[in-house]
C-alpha cells in the first residue's frame, strides 16, 4: 500500500477547491441571469401598466374636455335666452 505524497494531496485540496469555486461562480451566474429575467419581466409588466393607464387617462380627459365644452355651449344657449343671470356682473 503507498502513501500519497504530500504533493499529491496539495493538488487534490487545490482541485476540489478550484471545482468548488466553479461551482460557486456557476451558481453566481445562473442566479444573476434570473434575477435579470425576472427584472425583465417587472419592467414589462410595468411599462404595460404605465400604458394601460395612459390609455385610460387619455379617454377619461378626453370625455372630461367633450362634458366642458358642452356645458360651456349649454350656458351660452341659456344666457341667450335669458335663463341665466350672468353672476359676473
Amino acid at each position: 500500500m503507498s502513501v500519497p505524497s504530500d504533493t499529491s494531496r496539495r493538488m487534490t485540496d487545490s482541485d476540489l477547491t478550484i471545482a468548488v469555486l466553479q461551482g460557486i461562480r456557476e451558481d453566481l451566474q445562473r442566479s444573476n441571469r434570473e434575477s435579470a429575467e425576472r427584472f425583465d419581466s417587472a419592467r414589462a409588466e410595468q411599462a404595460s401598466a404605465r400604458a394601460e393607464s395612459n390609455q385610460r387617462f387619455e379617454v377619461i380627459e378626453t370625455a372630461l374636455r367633450d362634458i366642458a365644452a358642452q356645458l360651456a355651449l349649454l350656458s351660452c344657449e341659456l344666457k341667450a335666452a335669458g335663463l341665466l343671470v350672468d353672476q359676473g356682473s
